[in-house]
């Protein structure tokens, strides 16, 4: 992966994660991207569905979104995804902490602008939330096509930062009296709630199957 100054990894450097599985085993556990950029001189961070289809990342949003006109002027954004594993509980305050992987990736984005090339990604984004989705419901009509801004950026800008383990033990004072170690966090999926149209219907074999995988 890329070795930019900007994508080393400096407070807690032996966190740091730069190897190509690493950083796509941790896109492909999240759904969610953060997007910081600037406008107008102020900052924003924009929460975003994404998903990878080989070295890409892609984002999408409605053509007029302020982030879809700034990436079409080549400005630079920060994409950010991080899995929270764990709770870290430690003898002190100041020790308490969290176990999680995280991937930071730098880019201009690359629009996609063909209709069947967005048509294919944008049954990934599906597929990615529910395997066997991208199959089951309606494909993207031409003029929904043309509605949809889309941008890739490739992970060679990306580095990825993870902790994982045990608190770490205070030199000096020892609180016997707390309890101390990692309290474990899972994403897992709930009851599904149909819609009143689905309110009879059965539920997708996909579904059902992907329900007991999370379990």
């Amino acid at each position: 992966m890329s070795k930019s100054p900007k994508l080393q990894v400096k407070r807690h450097a032996e966190r740091g994660k730069y190897g190509r599985d690493d950083i796509i085993s941790i896109l492909d556990d999240g759904y969610l991207v953060h997007i910081g950029f600037f406008e107008d001189g102020l900052p924003y961070v924009m929460p975003t569905l994404y998903a990878r289809i080989g070295e890409m990342v892609y984002i999408h949003a409605a053509t007029g979104n302020r982030l879809m006109g700034l990436l079409r002027n080549g400005e630079t954004v920060c994409l950010e995804v991080t899995l929270a594993d764990g709770i870290v509980l430690a003898d002190s305050l100041f020790s308490h902490s969290m176990n999680y992987r995280s991937v930071m990736l730098f880019g201009q984005g690359q629009e996609v602008k063909g209709l069947d090339e967005k048509s294919e990604i944008l049954i990934a984004f599906s597929e990615k939330l529910v395997p066997g989705r991208g199959q089951d419901a309606r494909v993207p009509s031409k003029a929904e096509l043309k509605q949809t801004g889309l941008f890739g950026f490739n992970i060679d800008t990306a580095s990825a930062k993870v902790r994982t383990g045990p608190p770490s033990t205070d030199e000096g004072e020892s609180y016997q009296s707390s309890w101390t170690g990692v309290i474990p966090l899972k994403e897992q999926w709930g009851t599904p709630i149909p819609s009143e149209r689905c309110s009879n219907a059965p539920l997708p074999k996909y579904i059902h199957e992907h329900l007991e995988k999370s379990k």
